[in-house]
């Protein structure tokens, strides 16, 4: 019988991380080799990598392959998946030991996506910050996705949960080096959302770790915004193919540009004023019709702290 879960761990020069990162798995309240499989991918690592990956037993399949790129890893392991669902786990990241077990339970419902709160976390200042998500269950394919994109702040790799079939519906990341190099998982999380049921966790079960070299969080803003621009075209043919509507492709981009815009900027949380405009927003957004390019300009402003009350601001 094929396991569960396969979880995995992408992997590049991070031997001081990696070891954590595989022990957070075998320690899973529900860990059982015949349940999760751990498939590592190495971008050619010239570190102790191999070393410390083979101390593991365990259901645990190590790839070492030549340097390519992040993507090309990801769609390795894919093809190697054998469980039903396709967890993905950063190297220099962590799960809370009841990950699995929160994720078991929500897909009792076969969502095609699950995702969950996580901890930022800095070893650079000792900085946290919390990413939380709101309780939601439905179809982003259809209309609830115009009341849930202003519920997180950004996506990251180690809250992802994917049906690998939905995974290898979508196929490689296109090769766009911008897109490949940096942010496979904006195009599979979007990806999957066109597919069907989504489940959010509101939970934290990662912990994202910030060191100066991560592959996303530190590089310049005109770099993101290039992967904006990359990431909506690719998506905008996925989408065409699978049929989905024009006005929630208009929702699921306006999404993008608002946790490129404000995702992976500050480890400053915002204080609760804000989230309580942003929750505001979103309401007012979704009776209202409040435009994309609004949603946005207030967002902006409300995160330098420019405006401090949306109410008054909008005269309401």
């Amino acid at each position: 019988m094929p396991p569960l879960f396969t979880v995995f761990i992408p992997n590049y020069n991070y031997s001081k991380f990696i070891g954590e990162a595989i022990q957070s798995v075998l320690n899973q309240t529900i860990y059982d080799p015949h349940k999760v499989e751990i498939v590592i991918v190495d971008d050619g690592s010239g570190d102790d990598s191999p070393l410390v990956v083979n101390r593991f037993k365990g259901n645990l399949h190590y790839v070492y392959k030549k340097k390519e790129n992040i993507s090309a890893s990801w769609y390795t392991a894919i093809t190697l998946a054998r469980g039903k669902y396709f967890c993905i786990l950063d190297s220099d990241d962590y799960w809370a030991v009841n990950k699995l077990e929160e994720v078991e339970k929500a897909i009792s419902s076969d969502p095609v996506l699950i995702y969950h709160s996580f901890i930022r976390f800095s070893d650079l200042n000792g900085q946290k910050m919390e990413d939380r998500v709101l309780p939601f269950c439905g179809d982003l394919s259809r209309i609830e996705w115009r009341g849930h994109r202003l519920m997180f702040r950004c996506v990251a790799s180690s809250m992802m949960v994917i049906k690998t079939e939905i995974m290898l519906k979508i196929g490689p990341v296109p090769t766009i080096p911008v897109l490949a190099n940096r942010s496979p998982d904006g195009f599979y999380f979007f990806g999957a959302a066109a597919f069907g049921k989504v489940v959010a966790i509101d939970k934290t079960l990662s912990f994202y770790r910030l060191h100066g070299t991560n592959v996303y969080y530190f590089v310049r803003s005109e770099i993101k915004d290039e992967i904006n621009v990359s990431l909506k075209a690719v998506l905008a043919k996925l989408y065409t193919s699978v049929g989905l509507e024009s006005n929630v492709c208009k929702d699921i981009f306006a999404f993008i540009d608002y946790y490129l815009l404000i995702g992976g900027r500050s480890m400053k949380p915002f204080p609760d004023c804000i989230c309580e405009n942003l929750r505001f927003l979103r309401d007012f957004e979704q009776n209202k019709s409040l435009s994309y390019k609004s949603i946005k300009f207030l967002t902006c402003f409300l995160n330098k702290g420019a405006i401090k009350d949306v109410r008054s601001f909008m005269r309401l």
